[in-house]
């Protein structure tokens, strides 16, 4: 039973595509999105291997939606092949400056740059979609999107030459064309949001990425029924957030998102990361016995996931709450433990 909606799904977002193939793409991604849920996207995709093999043009663009949703869920090993030959397809299929061309490329350039993989056609890919992307006849917003996956793709290379004036501006070239293609309040622009308010913590710049994360978490709330970020999305918000607000000396709101983030089932290795920035967010502010609490916590979902470094940081913090207790014995113990783990 559970599987008829999403079989339903896919045949009426095919048939949109088949319908208006040059007009929006935007049915296929909201049905997709629910696949995902399903965990049916290797079904989806095999389906439409099998449907749709006749047209390579629809054929193309529901691999390039599908591989894209890959990416996003970290299926990684399955979002490259799959992305390629999405972009393969529409190559034979559809004009050189189409859109949903350029939103291929633009997927398979985000997706190697994330890899480290062929920074020359990364940057070929990206250029050619913010130059030769054109929306004769189609949605201009199709190009919106594309533009605003180039310049994620180019973000990324900025970030991995180290030169994070170009990565902001990049980031805010993302932002724009986010806005204007998918909407002020939609998940794609959040997730863009948060990228931002990552790259501008990164490069120092707290006041940017509070900024950031904030318009990202006020939009987040705002994000209609059936359009709610993923799961992993929601996650990766929490985090950021936890992260900026506990650099900027906003502890309690820390405190509060590292807490969301634990009430949602994480694994033993993200308990323990989450355990261990909680214990870092109730330190510092001087709320030892909690923060040993945390700690404590940390150290058992680390051995849990059999993760030395992160029981090496948690016992870290422990031997700070310690020491703010007076127990130094303690925090000795937990200073010479951490110290041998990671020698």
């Amino acid at each position: 039973m559970a599987r008829e909606p999403a079989l339903v799904g896919f045949a009426h977002g095919v048939a949109a595509l088949v319908a208006a193939p040059d007009v929006m793409i935007d049915a296929a991604e909201v049905f997709l999105h629910h696949l995902t849920g399903l965990q049916m996207l290797d079904s989806a995709a095999e389906r439409a291997r099998r449907q749709l093999h006749h047209d390579p043009a629809v054929l193309g663009r529901v691999l390039s939606i599908i591989g894209h949703m890959y990416d996003r869920l970290g299926r990684v090993a399955d979002a490259q092949p799959t992305l390629e030959e999405a972009l393969k397809l529409l190559q034979g299929a559809l004009r050189a400056d189409h859109p949903v061309l350029a939103i291929a490329a633009t997927r398979v350039a985000m997706r190697l740059a994330a890899d480290r993989l062929d920074a020359q056609r990364v940057q070929r890919l990206a250029d050619g979609a913010l130059t030769g992307c054109a929306p004769r006849g189609v949605d201009p917003r199709l190009c919106d999107k594309a533009h605003a996956y180039a310049h994620a793709a180019l973000q990324l290379l900025a970030l991995q030459r180290g030169d994070m004036k170009a990565a902001l501006e990049r980031g805010q070239a993302h932002l724009t064309a986010l806005e204007r293609g998918f909407g002020a309040v939609h998940a794609e622009t959040v997730m863009g949001l948060v990228r931002m308010a990552t790259v501008a913590r990164n490069a120092g710049d707290l006041a940017r990425a509070a900024a950031a994360i904030a318009q990202a978490h006020g939009m987040a709330s705002k994000l209609p029924e059936g359009a709610e970020l993923k799961r992993a999305d929601a996650r990766e918000l929490d985090l950021i957030r936890g992260l900026v607000e506990s650099d900027s000396g906003r502890y309690e709101v820390a405190q509060a998102s590292f807490r969301q983030l634990l009430s949602g089932a994480p694994s033993s290795a993200q308990r323990a990361r989450v355990q261990r920035l909680l214990a870092q967010a109730l330190a510092l502010p001087g709320l030892a016995s909690a923060a040993i609490e945390a700690a404590e916590a940390a150290v058992a979902a680390a051995a849990d996931a059999q993760l030395p470094i992160e029981t090496a940081f948690a016992q870290g913090w422990r031997a700070r709450a310690a020491s703010l207790l007076a127990r130094h014995d303690e925090a000795r113990r937990d200073i010479a433990l951490s110290q041998r783990l990671l020698a």
